[in-house]
């Protein structure tokens, strides 16, 4: 008797397991605690058998027999009862699939007679029924097809009593595993169908294939079991874990951590058979690649790897996941994504005259060296160029930033300046460096050296007076 084991406070052990730290398994065994026949209570580590009409009457440490009283595969046939005061299963006889099996000199449905007379129902070898007219299966010739013995008392079933390793009413079908060793000694043949019912952990049509138990533990504790007849006895094995018993550890993943930690970076999936990550490579998931798919695959960066790398390649960094990918741009190229072109030929950028602004942190853009102007910096253009320079006052160029094209300097530093030649002060400016406001309203012009103002007197200005 196992004595009871409480759960630790918050902890529920799982199905099949019991005890103070769930590590004990439950009777039957884990995978199918009870045989199926019943309920274990994980803190007593005891089974509580099934004892209804539908899942049968079943009884024994690990419910594994019928309850006095009933037989079948489900333990679901009621078996005869002798007449009170007696009331004995079979009057203390063999009780087989539901009808008892009586000795010689003994009759009646639950063998409850017992005189000279019970010898005169039984019937001839092949026979049997209250005239010994019915034949036993498949014929009075070959009753039991030579593989059993037919139950031919007159007022019996009929029933053929098959031997070991042969089933159907007939007996005429070899258990899967052959009669020498029906269903490979790991399961049940079944009476009515020929067709096993393998134990726990065994699998195939004859129950001769097993489920992976490294060191006596199912599929390594880390994985279920397709078992059964129709199963194939593979493990699935949990997230993390591979190879046919389960014993194999999934790249990226760290059992110490449980949950918290997925394997193939949470951007992947293992395969059991070779314990491989096959990485993610989709624009919803991104596009991994790496051993543990922890990195970006070449053409794409980001926290999701789903960002092209257009221009550029992908550079790894040491960091596990995709935050230390970046794109590095080829030359003359720029942008988080490269996707920027700097201006110029690709082999000339910038025309030689400025220094292009590439890689994931520039904007493609160029720096154009002195004197050279434009996006591409293709234009020269040289104040001294600009304009006579033996004039007076001295002309005042300077070259636009965005077109390189000569205009006039126009600003309080510099003046405000006009004409041809930028030797003149631009309306409404006066003074030796133009740099003095005219006070005429815009209704004149004022003289360049003492800003006197001459009033418009004109059709196109108008005539005007005053200071």
């Amino acid at each position: 008797m196992v004595s009871a084991q409480p759960e630790p406070p918050g902890c529920a052990c799982d199905y099949g397991y019991g005890g103070s730290v769930c590590t004990q398994q439950c009777p039957g065994g884990a995978y199918l605690p009870c045989n199926g026949h019943g309920l274990c209570n994980s803190s007593t580590l005891q089974c509580t058998c099934y004892s209804n009409d539908e899942k049968g009457y079943w009884e024994g440490q690990e419910c594994k027999s019928c309850q006095h009283g009933w037989s079948g595969r489900l333990c679901n046939l009621r078996c005869p009862r002798a007449p009170e005061p007696d009331g004995a299963i079979c009057s203390g006889q063999t009780c087989y699939e539901g009808a008892c099996l009586c000795q010689e000199e003994f009759c009646g449905d639950a063998c409850e007679t017992q005189d000279s007379t019970c010898g005169e129902f039984g019937c001839e070898v092949g026979y049997w029924g209250p005239d010994c007219a019915s034949e036993c299966l498949p014929s009075a010739a070959n009753p039991c097809s030579g593989h059993g013995t037919c139950h031919n008392k007159k007022y019996s079933t009929g029933d053929c009593i098959c031997d070991t390793g042969y089933a159907l009413q007939d007996c005429s079908k070899e258990c899967p595993g052959g009669a020498a060793n029906p269903c490979s000694g790991h399961g049940l043949c079944l009476y009515y169908y020929a067709e096993c019912k393998c134990d726990a952990t065994y699998a195939g049509a004859d129950c001769g294939l097993q489920c992976p138990m490294p060191d006596a533990n199912l599929c390594g504790g880390h994985g279920t079991c397709s078992d059964g007849s129709l199963a194939d006895g593979r493990c699935t094995c949990t997230l993390g874990y591979g190879l046919a018993d389960c014993t194999g550890v999934c790249p990226g993943y760290e059992p110490r951590l449980g949950a918290a930690s997925v394997p193939c970076s949470a951007h992947g999936t293992c395969e059991q058979s070779s314990l491989t990550c096959v990485c993610e490579a989709s624009v919803g998931r991104g596009y991994w690649v790496g051993q543990t798919c922890g990195h970006c695959a070449d053409g794409f960066h980001g926290a999701n790897c789903t960002a092209r790398c257009i221009n550029g390649k992908t550079v790894r960094g040491t960091a596990w996941g995709s935050a230390a990918d970046v794109c590095e741009c080829f030359p003359g190229f720029g942008g988080a994504n490269c996707d920027r072109e700097c201006p110029g030929p690709a082999d000339d950028r910038c025309y030689g005259h400025g220094t292009c602004q590439d890689g994931p942190e520039g904007d493609a853009t160029c720096i154009c060296d002195a004197d050279y102007y434009t996006a591409d910096c293709s234009v020269l253009c040289r104040p001294e160029d600009c304009g006579d320079l033996n004039t007076y006052p001295a002309p005042h160029f300077l070259c636009n930033a965005a077109t390189g094209a000569c205009e006039c300097q126009s600003s309080y530093q510099t003046g405000y300046w006009a004409g041809a030649n930028c030797d003149e002060c631009a309306f409404g400016w006066w003074g030796l460096q133009c740099t003095s406001a005219c006070a005429c309203n815009t209704r004149g012009a004022c003289g360049y050296l003492d800003g006197e103002c001459q009033c418009f007197a004109d059709m196109e200005n108008g005539f005007w007076a005053g200071k």
